[in-house]
């Protein structure tokens, strides 16, 4: 229905042919009715949403998510800058291993130890405005 095609056999959402992410490449949004297909067009019960109140509250909780302007945070997903409108924010890494930054705060008496948090850091394409996420440490 939303790709506009009359047919969808139930496990083939996600093949190329039919993946609203590919579709509609640069609709954030389409990643978020993926995650609903997952759970609810599914060949075992065990993988469906346990109810259709359940399903409800999903979209429901998406539509809220799109009405504020939000999006997943996932790689892979478009992320259109907030700032220019042009370019997209695409996860800088620190390395291939840990994509994981490690920032510190100072005040103007020095470096307190709580002030240092793991992040992850997005940068425009074209402006290059920045934004930090952040994340929990790594277990090691």
């Amino acid at each position: 229905m939303v790709a506009g095609k009359p047919v969808l056999k139930r496990e083939y959402f996600d093949r190329v042919d039919n993946d609203v992410t590919v579709l509609f490449r640069n609709d954030p949004h389409a990643y978020m009715i993926n995650e609903l297909l997952k759970k609810s067009v599914v060949e075992d019960q065990k993988d469906c949403f346990s109810s259709a109140d359940d399903l409800l509250l999903a979209v429901d909780t998406y539509l809220e998510i799109i009405k504020r302007g939000g999006q997943l945070l996932k790689d892979g997903i478009p992320r259109e800058c907030h700032v220019c409108g042009h370019g997209h924010y695409t996860r800088e890494l620190h390395n291939k291993d840990n994509p994981v930054f490690q920032l510190r705060l100072w005040t103007s008496g020095g470096a307190h130890p709580d002030a240092t948090f793991h992040s992850e850091v997005y940068i425009c394409d074209t402006c290059g405005n920045i934004q930090f996420f952040r994340t929990m440490p790594r277990a090691t």
